[in-house]
């Protein structure tokens, strides 16, 4: 029996072991040097909260409407000022075209006016000094000849000077036309000439005024010849 006995107690006291509970302890396991476990510390965030982002957007700043109004008319008078300065500029550079383009027609003009005054002289070096118009149209048939040869050569028309009342006649030949039938005349005769509008009307107004001038004359010769009586003249044998 006390083989027994002991085993019975060895036995129980076994049992009442296994009943208990574990008591808590303040072990913590380590891996890797780092603390596990229930810790409250390791709960705990121990990162600083993240900086704001310097890309967010700006809070607009809030103007008072006097500070508004005025930033406006500046705006405004800043671009009337840059239109009128923009006009200004345009003006001042269409004034330069104006005045190279008043340069540019003067240069042409002087050189068509060097091109035909060398023409004219051309012409006028074929007359001979009997031909050039007399102050008193005396040999106006004369002068209408070689007029009408120095058309023909100058212009390929023997009848220049009395064109067809429809007919164009080009600016360039009337400025050369006008010039030889200024330069063929007796200097006191050319006053008359300069208010007429064309060389048709410079030829028209001469053969007029000496043509007809000079008819009168012959009739009036011819009637002071028909008044003579003969019987009023002794003759030399008497």
């Amino acid at each position: 029996e006390g083989p027994s006995n002991e085993a019975g107690i060895d036995k129980g006291k076994g049992r009442a072991l296994s009943e208990e509970l574990p008591e808590e302890t303040t072990f913590q396991a380590r891996i890797k040097d780092r603390v596990i476990g229930s810790s409250a510390a390791n709960w705990r965030r121990t990162e600083n909260p993240p900086a704001p982002s310097s890309m967010q957007a700006p809070v607009p700043e809030v103007r008072p409407p006097a500070m508004q109004s005025d930033l406006l008319a500046s705006l405004i008078a800043e671009m009337r000022l840059q239109r009128e300065e923009d006009r200004a500029r345009h003006e001042d550079l269409m004034n330069r075209r104006d005045v190279e383009n008043v340069r540019s027609n003067q240069r042409a003009l002087l050189d068509e006016d060097a091109k035909i005054s060398a023409i004219v002289n051309a012409a006028l070096k074929k007359l001979k000094p009997e031909q050039i118009l007399n102050v008193d149209g005396s040999n106006i048939q004369s002068w209408d000849k070689a007029l009408g040869v120095i058309a023909f050569e100058r212009f390929q028309d023997e009848f220049f000077y009395t064109p067809e009342e429809d007919a164009i006649v080009d600016p360039y030949q009337e400025k050369i036309a006008r010039g030889i039938i200024h330069l063929s005349v007796h200097p006191d005769l050319m006053y008359d000439l300069i208010r007429l509008e064309n060389s048709a009307e410079v030829y028209n107004h001469l053969l007029v005024k000496f043509r007809v001038g000079n008819r009168a004359k012959q009739l009036r010769a011819w009637e002071t010849l028909k008044n003579l009586n003969p019987s009023d003249y002794g003759s030399s044998a008497e």
